[in-house]
């Protein structure tokens, strides 16, 4: 069974340390894609190339929303980067894959043989 989450501030303490994986949502099209009332078939934004970090802060916006504060982590050189980015929960999508952190605690970005 799935936890039922109602403690964003536990929630975010509880998973500091978890790597997760997240894309902004694309929200604005160039003036050719809404003349010609198409959009890019991307709906995210860096043709949807998922950026890793550490959630660092949550912060309620009072609308049932979240900013989240994320710590970027460098997957090809494992490096934490010192900085914090924010987004809304609403335009990001949030994923979780364990093998993330096996990734980067085995030399993410090292060239492999593959002889």
């Amino acid at each position: 069974m799935f936890p039922n989450v109602t403690d964003m501030d536990k929630w975010v303490k509880e998973n500091q340390e978890r790597l997760f994986r997240f894309v902004r949502y694309r929200k604005v099209y160039t003036p050719y894609e809404i003349k010609e009332a198409f959009m890019d078939e991307s709906e995210f934004e860096d043709d949807g190339y998922y950026q890793h970090g550490f959630i660092r802060e949550a912060i309620s916006l009072g609308t049932g929303d979240w900013l989240l504060g994320f710590q970027p982590v460098e997957m090809e050189d494992g490096e934490t980067r010192e900085i914090i980015e924010y987004a809304r929960l609403s335009e990001i999508r949030l994923s979780y894959n364990p093998d993330d952190v096996h990734e980067l605690d085995d030399g993410a970005g090292e060239d492999e043989d593959l002889e």
